[in-house]
């Protein structure tokens, strides 16, 4: 039994692999309060592995204190995969391969390798990353920003308006509350930007890029892509699992 670990910016997501993908255990955190991230009963009610494989983007405390624990839950020190120049038919664009995130890394080779053409990866998690990867697996490069939650939290903090609104019910229509009108208007941007890059990059071409989409937000925007796409919820564990050569 394999546990795959991805620890993001606000969440961490565990799921075991024997063969298949179990349920996927998600745990919301903070980064900059020091405790401990595997302190849920769902974590230790997990099947225990006898290898724990993790990707990392939010520094190196809460790494730290992932290994801590699992040395004290399972007795087993984590292996975790780091981005190289190139794997799985797909090559890194980044001169300084160490600045990309693992997570990235590991949707691109995912997408890649169920389409095996040219392929349009969007996450959209804390933050909204797309990247381009050509016929031949060549990373074109990609775009980053704020996710609809922390796009919109970021007018609700720096302003005197208070949040209220959930964020889990996007609409792309004129709001009618000041609320309503920016979290709407940061749906709107995220699907309007997909949108724009698929069809620029697709414009006047036969062999189209095809959109691959994973990540916490990608439910609620989905709806609203018109679009072709696949949505692929467990893209960055895939990644994970074609890297580790695990069938």
């Amino acid at each position: 039994m394999k546990l795959f670990v991805d620890i993001g910016n606000s969440h961490i997501k565990f799921v075991n692999f024997d063969g298949q993908y179990g349920d996927v255990c998600k745990i919301k955190y903070e980064k900059h309060i020091l405790g401990n991230p595997l302190s849920n009963s769902d974590i230790t009610s997990l099947a225990a592995p006898d290898e724990i494989i993790c990707i990392n983007v939010a520094g190196y405390n809460i790494k730290r204190q992932l290994i801590d624990q699992c040395l004290s839950i399972w007795d087993l020190n984590p292996e975790f995969i780091k981005v190289c120049q190139s794997d799985f038919g797909v090559t890194n664009s980044y001169k300084d391969i160490d600045q990309l995130g693992v997570d990235r890394w590991m949707a691109m080779i995912a997408a890649w390798n169920i389409v095996h053409k040219k392929v349009m990866v969007v996450d959209i998690g804390s933050a909204m990353t797309i990247d381009l990867i050509d016929d031949d697996g060549i990373h074109l490069g990609g775009y980053i920003v704020p996710g609809n939650y922390l796009m919109a939290n970021a007018l609700f903090k720096d302003t005197n308006i208070q949040s209220d609104t959930d964020h889990s019910n996007l609409s792309l229509q004129p709001g009618k509350s000041t609320q309503e009108c920016i979290v709407n208007g940061a749906a709107r941007s995220l699907t309007s930007m997909i949108m724009d890059i698929y069809h620029s990059i697709n414009e006047n071409q036969q062999n189209l890029y095809q959109c691959v989409i994973t990540g916490g937000g990608a439910n609620n925007i989905i709806e609203h892509l018109k679009i072709p796409l696949l949505y692929e919820p467990m893209l960055v564990f895939e990644g994970m699992r074609l890297t580790r050569r695990y069938s």
